[in-house]
């Protein structure tokens, strides 16, 4: 079936076309103290600067977007046995199962749209950030998405560099 349309208004940060910065310590330790886990982040100067934190609370738990140059990188708060957060792929769109760090994975290479449950348990769709090439993988009671790679090797790269934030990991 195509995609179905939603509301106009963004409901994730990190959309497309915001204005880059550069994101330092207290950003990310505000962003710490406003979602239910552990964000991590590439632990590699590769990965690059990170440019800006973006918290969405509207989700259980909430949600964080980190953004650097060549990429994103969203972690949401996944709890129970239902998800909170789900991709609609549109019907000439491919997923490819595969896995970061042994765990199960999707590369979703064409273009897809973000569905979630708000608090109130409500179905949102996110019609502002229908992306492109995204790595998709749960770990640790979050989901991780890496997009802005257009290819998996690139997105495992970074996914491969993940590991718990702490102030010093920041550049500024």
């Amino acid at each position: 079936h195509p995609l179905p349309d939603g509301s106009s208004a963004q409901t994730v940060p990190g959309a497309p076309g915001s204005t880059p910065g550069r994101a330092g310590a207290e950003e990310l330790a505000a962003a710490q103290r406003s979602v239910s886990f552990t964000i991590a982040v590439p632990h590699d100067i590769s990965a690059g600067a990170l440019e800006s934190v973006d918290v969405d609370n509207l989700l259980t738990g909430g949600l964080v977007a980190l953004r650097y140059e060549r990429f994103t990188l969203v972690e949401i708060a996944s709890y129970g046995d239902a998800p909170s957060v789900g991709k609609l792929l549109d019907p000439a769109e491919r997923m490819q199962p595969t896995t970061v760090g042994g765990r199960e994975a999707a590369w979703i290479s064409g273009a897809h749209q973000v569905a979630y449950l708000d608090r109130a348990g409500n179905l949102r769709l996110d019609t502002v950030r229908r992306s492109g090439p995204v790595l998709l993988w749960t770990g640790h009671r979050v989901t991780y998405r890496i997009e802005g790679f257009s290819r998996l090797v690139d997105a495992r790269r970074v996914a491969d560099l993940l590991g718990p934030a702490e102030v010093a990991d920041v550049q500024q």
